[in-house]
């Protein structure tokens, strides 16, 4: 996704990746079980990871990191 994006105005895109990882709704530990109460599935992940990709003809890496991580492509 970075490299598709970072070809943007003829390969000049710079590319910054914001990441933010948060935990999953309670439905996703709990939910594994059936209207009777008995356990039918298994709990697998209980986090997400959300990936904003934000690409300018300029370098923004540094007006973004006071917001948040940020993870400029290299």
């Amino acid at each position: 996704m970075e490299a598709m994006l970072a070809s943007l105005w003829g390969g000049t895109g710079n590319v910054v990746t914001i990441e933010h990882d948060f935990k999953r709704y309670v439905g996703a530990q709990i939910g594994i079980h059936n209207p009777q109460g008995r356990r039918v599935g298994r709990v697998s992940h209980l986090r997400n990871k959300e990936f904003l990709y934000v690409v300018a003809q300029e370098d923004l890496s540094s007006q973004l990191a006071p917001a948040t991580p940020v993870r400029p492509l290299s």
